[in-house]
């Protein structure tokens, strides 16, 4: 839950600042249960704002090393969401 990304920054444990808005903006933040939302980690990680240097024409970012594995997930699946079932079945091919 987002009170808890923001409990540990206020516990030093973390830095997680952004607002709530940045979030949403970021698309890493789930408001699917409006009394409790939270933060989509891997949207959050993979955000801009995580990217080590830039200026206005390059970033220096972190590769996302889930990307080859959930391309073709995502090609197979076709949908917004499947059974645990059906992705390890994906993945074990």
């Amino acid at each position: 839950p987002l009170q808890d990304f923001y409990r540990a920054a206020l516990n030093g444990q973390h830095l997680f600042t952004e607002a709530k808005e940045y979030l949403r903006e970021l698309g890493a933040l789930d408001e699917s249960i409006p009394s409790r939302p939270s933060v989509i980690i891997a949207n959050y990680v993979n955000a801009p704002s995580n990217c080590l240097a830039g200026s206005r024409f390059y970033s220096v970012c972190c590769l996302n090393e889930c990307e080859a594995l959930l391309k073709p997930l995502e090609e197979h699946i076709g949908a917004p969401e499947a059974t645990a079932g059906r992705i390890v079945e994906l993945v074990e091919q």
